[in-house]
């Protein structure tokens, strides 16, 4: 018979809706060196030691309405009551063995998505970690929540990068990473960068004790740009978050709030990202060197409550605050996003969410040419079905 760990690890948060693979449950505590739940070891004799796998996959299935807002969270006047489908589905492969050097992973994740008639597949993650260390494709270091309860976007730091990192257990209750990320994944525009570009230090530090849970996080960005001329600049990101449990109200309710402030690195704010997933969309021709050298501050605000075992209500609003420095005579770019949903969870891994969206973008200047964003409120409702396996 194959043997079982059947143990379970802290979670970041108690989100059904997200349909990432299930290694985020054990990504914040690698360092740390958990038991790890659902592995499984086929080997002839309990004596005999070698490696344990997971396989996971997920398929989601949503229809969204919109007034202002496309598909992929972008406002846009012209999208006014429009609707998009989407069906989305993953697959993902784990192991695990423990080593003379301590536990070794690997992690292997595929995404395909079809919306409104166009299809694209995509490398999520795929990573190793011996001990310590961790080297490959997946989630930055630099993040902590990135609003997976939800359909409708959060303006938040997220972003999946190549990085080679070191993990340190500070004490029982804390760890602290350092290591390198590639820049690639927090660029705001398609061109201009220099192919020399040095990767972002970031470090990582997290406090996790009875139901609260604290995390900073730093990054360093040598910013190098070949367009329009060759131009070398230093900026900064910091973020702190802290998460919190609640008891006695419902089934597994918790709270977290999220700043973050970045100046000349604005990626880690969460906003606009090539070939990422758009928080919302910055004006399309503002120049690489104006887009790069933005500082500001996003802050967010999140809540989860059980009603029972089965029901579940999450909510969260988002705020983003942007300057050029480069052209004081701009206005700041101020964005505003909101959601709350209701998820439905009739069996074990098979989740119906109804949820509700709204977005306002103010100050954006003309003169850079944003004409097509919509100057009130923009709407979005949707319906998904998703299931786990």
């Amino acid at each position: 018979m194959p043997d079982k760990d059947a143990a379970t690890v802290p979670k970041k948060s108690t989100s059904t809706k997200s349909m990432k693979d299930d290694e985020d449950e054990t990504d914040d505590d690698d360092d740390a060196d958990p038991p790890v739940r659902n592995f499984i070891a086929f080997h002839a004799t309990k004596i005999q030691r070698g490696p344990c796998y997971r396989v996971s996959a997920g398929i989601a299935s949503s229809v969204t309405l919109s007034d202002g807002t496309t598909g992929s969270g972008r406002l846009d006047a012209g999208a006014r009551q429009s609707s998009q489908s989407e069906i989305r589905a993953t697959i993902g492969l784990q192991s695990l063995e423990e080593t003379e050097i301590g536990r070794v992973r690997t992690a292997f994740e595929m995404d395909w998505n079809r919306n409104s008639g166009t299809t694209a597949a995509s490398l999520n993650s795929i990573w190793v970690s011996a001990g310590p260390l961790t080297f490959g494709l997946k989630g930055s270091n630099f993040d902590y929540w990135s609003g997976d309860e939800f359909g409708f976007k959060a303006t938040v730091p997220s972003a999946s990068t190549v990085l080679a990192s070191l993990a340190f257990r500070l004490s029982e209750a804390s760890t602290l990473i350092v290591g390198a990320e590639a820049q690639d994944a927090r660029w705001l525009s398609d061109s201009g960068y220099s192919k020399n570009s040095l990767p972002d230090p970031v470090a990582r530090w997290r406090y996790e004790v009875d139901g609260t849970t604290v995390h900073l996080g730093m990054a360093i960005r040598a910013l190098s740009l070949v367009q329009p001329a060759s131009i070398q600049r230093f900026g900064f990101a910091g973020t702190a978050a802290i998460q919190r449990d609640v008891t006695g109200f419902g089934v597994n309710d918790y709270w977290l709030a999220q700043v973050t402030y970045a100046d000349t690195a604005p990626g880690y704010l969460g906003i606009a990202q090539p070939g990422g997933l758009l928080r919302f969309t910055l004006p399309r021709n503002i120049p690489v060197f104006l887009l790069e050298t933005m500082k500001g501050w996003t802050a967010a605000i999140a809540y989860s409550h059980g009603w029972n075992e089965t029901l579940r209500s999450n909510v969260f609003a988002t705020f983003a605050d942007l300057k050029v420095p480069e052209v004081p005579q701009r206005h700041s770019i101020r964005v505003g996003r909101a959601a709350a949903n209701l998820v439905w969870t009739p069996v074990k891994d098979l989740d119906l969410t109804w949820e509700l969206g709204i977005g306002q973008v103010s100050n954006i200047d003309r003169q850079f040419g944003a004409v097509n964003y919509p100057k009130g409120p923009s709407y979005t409702a949707q319906f998904a079905i998703s299931r786990k396996y």
